[in-house]
C-alpha cells in the first residue's frame, strides 16, 4: 500500500506559509506524512522552527519529504548566486531537514534554474557542475537525497519533461541525486503518460493534483487516472503526495485511495 502525504505549499494563504492549523488537519485527516516547502522552513526564525518541530513531535506526524528546495534569490544559472551563497543556504536548510527527520528533498525551484539566454547545452554543463561541486557534497554531509522535478514550461525554461530530467540525473550519476515526477506538470506539458511508465524505475516520489492544482475531492482528471493505473500496474509502492490548493482534504484522500484500490 502506498504512503500518501499532503504537500502544504499551494494550500495556504498566502502560498508557501507554514500553517499550524493545516498541519493539525493533515494529521487528523489520516495522511501518512506531511510535505513542506523547504524554502519556507528555512525562513522561519529560531523560535518559529522550534515550535514547528515540537508540533510535529506532539502529533507524531513525520515529514519525510520537502519540496521547493531553493528560494527565488538562490540561482544556479541566470543571475548565478555563487558557490558560497548556495553552500551557505544548503547547510542551514539541510540541518533543519535533519532536525525534522527529513532525508529527501524535491528540487523544483523554477527561479533557481531559469537559464534565460544560455543555450540548453551551456545550461546543462553549468547546472551539472554546480550540482556535482556544491549540492552533492552537502547532500553527503547531511545524508540528504535530492529529487529533480521536471516543471511546466510556463514556470521554467529548463528541465521541463521527465525525459530531460532523467537525462540530467543519469549524467550526474549519484545515489544522492534522483528523479521525481509531478503528474500535473506532465499533464500541462502535454507529455504522453507512457513516459511515466518508461522512467518509473528511476522515479522516487510522485506529486499529483487535478488541473490547475485543484484538489481531487470527488474525482481525478482522466490523465491523472491514467497515471494512477500505471503506478498500480507497475507496482509502484513509493510515496505519493497531493500537491494542491486547499479544500476537503479528507475526501480527497478517500478518493485517491479508492482509485488506487480500484485500479489494482
Amino acid at each position: 500500500m502506498n504512503t500518501i502525504g499532503f504537500c502544504t505549499g499551494f494550500a495556504t494563504t498566502p502560498r508557501w506559509q507554514i500553517d499550524e492549523s493545516l498541519v493539525r488537519e493533515v494529521k487528523m485527516s489520516g495522511y501518512d506524512y506531511i510535505e513542506f516547502p523547504l524554502m519556507s522552513i528555512s525562513e522561519l526564525d529560531g523560535p518559529g522552527f522550534g515550535k514547528l518541530r515540537e508540533l510535529l513531535e506532539d502529533l507524531s506526524l513525520p515529514s519525510p519529504f520537502m519540496c521547493n528546495l531553493f528560494p527565488a534569490e538562490i540561482r544556479f544559472l541566470k543571475g548565478f548566486s555563487g558557490y558560497d551563497s548556495i553552500r551557505t543556504y544548503l547547510r542551514q536548510a539541510f540541518e533543519r531537514c535533519n532536525n525534522l527527520g527529513t532525508h529527501t528533498v524535491v528540487f523544483g525551484s523554477a527561479k533557481a534554474r531559469d537559464k534565460n539566454e544560455l543555450s540548453r547545452e551551456e545550461a546543462e554543463e553549468i547546472f551539472i557542475r554546480t550540482v556535482t561541486e556544491v549540492l552533492l557534497p552537502e547532500c553527503e554531509r547531511f545524508g540528504i537525497t535530492v529529487l529533480l522535478e521536471p516543471l511546466h514550461y510556463n514556470e521554467c525554461d529548463f528541465i521541463n519533461t521527465v525525459e530531460e530530467a532523467a537525462e540530467i540525473v543519469t549524467r550526474v550519476n549519484s545515489s544522492r541525486f534522483s528523479l521525481m515526477a509531478d503528474l500535473s506538470h506532465m499533464y500541462n506539458n502535454g507529455e504522453d503518460i507512457s513516459t511515466l511508465q518508461r522512467y518509473l524505475p528511476m522515479i522516487e516520489h510522485i506529486h499529483i493534483s487535478n488541473k490547475d492544482r485543484r484538489l481531487p475531492e470527488q474525482r481525478l482528471d482522466p490523465y491523472i487516472l491514467q497515471g494512477m493505473k500505471i503506478l498500480v500496474e507497475e507496482e509502484y509502492t513509493k510515496a505519493i503526495s497531493l500537491e494542491t490548493e486547499y479544500g476537503d482534504i479528507v475526501q480527497a484522500l478517500l478518493t485517491l485511495r479508492n482509485e488506487l484500490e480500484s485500479s489494482s
